[in-house]
């Protein structure tokens, strides 16, 4: 008998012998099986890299909008305070000053740090003072829900609000 040709995969051939067939063939199974692990573990990988590095990217850009907001929530601030200098309510403005102050300083740490440094910082400080974790995401989302509420009904107020009111007939208007 003939020994079989070899595939093109280029494993070697397999044994016309009874005893040395299945051990080869097992091993050629094993090598194609592993072969295939690692691809797709390589895959996998890949994969993955290319997520993390979407959503890091996407994290950069919503930062840096953060960032751009809160500046100018810190600008509003401080003109609130010089008018409430003006009018002379001075603990209040005085108030609003150091709310200012304290804007200023998150707008100053966003800043400063990269996105990965952020999220070490946010499970930090989640793994140290749940409690407090979980309360400010309530509040916050608490707070974002009010807000899009809120621009939501200013947008799609109806025409009819903002109309004059017409007087009936046979009346005279004041």
């Amino acid at each position: 008998m003939n020994p079989p040709h070899p595939s093109t995969t280029g494993a070697a051939p397999i044994q016309s012998n009874s005893a040395g067939t299945a051990p080869g063939l097992v091993n050629e199974t094993q090598d194609r099986l592993n072969q295939v692990v690692d691809q797709t573990q390589d895959a996998a990988g890949q994969a993955t890299q290319q997520a993390k590095q979407q959503a890091t990217t996407q994290l950069a850009s919503q930062k840096d909008r953060a960032v751009d907001s809160l500046i100018t929530v810190a600008q509003a601030l401080r003109q609130t305070s010089q008018h409430l200098h003006e009018q002379e309510q001075g603990m209040i403005a005085g108030y609003v000053e150091q709310v200012a102050e304290r804007v200023e300083r998150a707008t100053n740490h966003l800043r400063s740090r990269d996105v990965p440094q952020l999220l070490t910082e946010t499970q930090d400080l989640a793994r140290r003072r749940p409690g407090l974790f979980i309360g400010s995401a309530i509040a916050l989302g608490f707070l974002g829900g009010r807000f899009l509420m809120s621009s939501g009904r200013s947008a799609t107020a109806s025409p009819s609000s903002t109309l004059s009111p017409v007087s009936a007939p046979g009346t005279t208007e004041l």
